[in-house]
């Protein structure tokens, strides 16, 4: 758990409860012995996460600024739950938000959901049109559908765009 996390969920005070009721079942699960300090605190947030004790962000806590960096924070370290969440919040409290719209069809695209990745960000694009990486990621997306000439114009433009694009 980090230090936003931390801050998110109320400070330590709002956690301590949680806190103390984990580390008493580890112990009395664990019978004394070592356990691991990833898998505690992965469980400490998980029941966080369910419990009375803790509260997710929501967009009223958060200004769509603060979401979106949160939300892009979690998607480049990989939890897409949490980004996705975040970007749907954001898209619910501004619907044209470029690139919620295409961050959320980077992760559609990222989970196997390819079409739903080719209408996000196309949307994305229609509201911006200017930016490379939607076009890059909306001809990855559509390369993945096997809609290869679709594909390649997408990566033309997006090269046009910003022409020392590339990507492995």
């Amino acid at each position: 758990m980090c230090t936003a996390d931390l801050k998110l969920l109320g400070g330590f005070d709002a956690i301590k409860p949680a806190l103390v009721e984990l580390t008493e079942g580890l112990q009395m699960e664990g019978g004394g012995e070592a356990f691991c300090a990833s898998t505690f605190w992965t469980s400490l947030w998980k029941r966080l996460a369910l419990s009375r004790y803790s509260t997710p962000p929501t967009m009223p806590q958060l200004t769509i600024q603060q979401a979106f960096d949160l939300a892009l924070q979690h998607h480049q370290a990989g939890r897409l739950q949490e980004a996705e969440q975040l970007y749907r919040q954001i898209l619910n409290a501004q619907p044209n938000h470029a690139d919620a719209l295409h961050l959320l069809g980077v992760i559609a695209h990222q989970t196997g959901n390819h079409a739903v990745a080719v209408e996000l960000i196309r949307k994305a694009i229609s509201l911006n049109p200017t930016v490379g990486s939607y076009h890059n990621n909306l001809g990855n997306a559509l390369k993945y559908q096997g809609r290869l000439e679709e594909a390649i114009a997408s990566f033309q433009r997006a090269l046009g765009l910003k022409p020392d694009y590339a990507e492995d």
